[in-house]
């Protein structure tokens, strides 16, 4: 469950994060993938020790809504670096 909710977090991240980066920079957008963003930003935040704190109390918690913003203010800082 905590994978899907991680995916999911990643995903609403680099939508919200790549739709005003493209206006931006459309040259890099034509060529930057927002799949390859999504993963790379997933891989990072399983990285982090926030992300390990966040899992272990959903576990005890079983609160999903918790972990999602958790897991969503964590994603938005690492979705804004890969997009630079």
């Amino acid at each position: 469950m905590a994978n899907e909710i991680v995916e999911s977090t990643i995903q609403r991240a680099v939508q919200q994060a790549y739709a005003d980066w493209a206006v931006e920079h459309p040259n890099l957008s034509a060529v930057i993938d927002q799949i390859v963003v999504t993963e790379r930003s997933a891989e990072r935040l399983r990285e982090t020790d926030e992300y390990q704190q966040a899992v272990a109390a959903f576990h005890t918690s079983r609160n999903e809504l918790d972990l999602f913003r958790q897991l969503l203010n964590l994603a938005g800082p690492i979705v804004q670096q890969l997009l630079g």
